[in-house]
């Protein structure tokens, strides 16, 4: 008997514990966090007809799946990408830890590509 109180004990700890970090997590993403977040792309440039959209991956250092993301978040052509900064372009692509990215280099390419 008092190994199932214990059982029931522990699960009943555990169930708290998961929700207190979910609040906290929720917390975190709806307070302050979402009023540091740079303005959205698409304030920047307005959407591209498919006349517009470029070849992204002609970029060096953007793939398909880069390419994909930031066509995901409203970028397809290379003057929309030259008007962004650098931490509104890792947002986007959202880099895992373990990627390097060089949006700078990204962002001058995009420009030189956008005057030609």
């Amino acid at each position: 008997m008092s190994f199932f109180l214990g059982l029931l004990a522990g699960a009943l700890v555990g169930w708290i514990f998961v929700q207190n970090m979910a609040r906290q997590t929720q917390r975190g993403i709806d307070g302050e966090a979402w009023s540091k977040l740079p303005p959205a792309p698409a304030a920047l440039a307005p959407p591209a007809s498919p006349a517009q959209r470029d070849d992204l991956t002609k970029i060096h250092g953007i793939g398909p799946a880069f390419a994909k993301r930031l066509n995901e978040a409203g970028i397809h052509s290379y003057a929309a990408l030259a008007a962004l900064t650098p931490d509104q372009v890792r947002q986007m692509v959202n880099v895992a830890g373990w990627q390097k990215i060089e949006p700078e280099t990204w962002i001058a390419e995009a420009r030189q590509l956008a005057q030609n």
